[in-house]
């Protein structure tokens, strides 16, 4: 019974935290885009070299088929 006599106020205060909410969503959206160390956009970074692509070559054994199962 006693938050039947408070349902009000409890709206009044999920109203304002809504409000608060979409408040600040739109602060953090209208905010610059983050720079890197020099000053450029993250999008905007490239990557200083001849171009071409970085190849990894792991060297290993084949597990047997009953580690592999396991």
């Amino acid at each position: 019974m006693n938050a039947l006599k408070h349902m009000e106020a409890i709206f009044l205060a999920a109203v304002v935290v809504i409000g608060m909410s979409a408040i600040a969503s739109d602060v953090i959206a209208s905010a610059p885009a983050a720079k890197n160390a020099n000053g450029a956009n993250s999008s905007m970074v490239s990557v200083a070299g001849d171009g071409k692509m970085a190849v990894v070559t792991i060297s290993a054994k084949r597990p047997v088929a009953v580690a592999k199962a396991g």
